[in-house]
């Protein structure tokens, strides 16, 4: 069997609950993602990188 973990650091568990559940917006999508690629560096917990998943029409996360 295969499987696949991921772990996020505490700031970010903290980062997503502030997000709205649906970003309808493309800006706004990815300046969130921009902001968590720019904590991750400045937190030194992987460096600027993030990325972000959203359903396509209403924005969820």
């Amino acid at each position: 069997m295969m499987s696949f973990e991921v772990s996020l650091p505490p700031w970010a568990v903290e980062e997503n609950q502030l997000l709205p559940k649906f970003i309808p917006d493309y800006e706004q999508r990815k300046w969130a993602v921009i902001r968590f690629a720019e904590i991750n560096s400045d937190k030194n917990t992987g460096g600027p990188f993030a990325a972000g998943i959203f359903e396509k029409n209403s924005g969820k996360w």
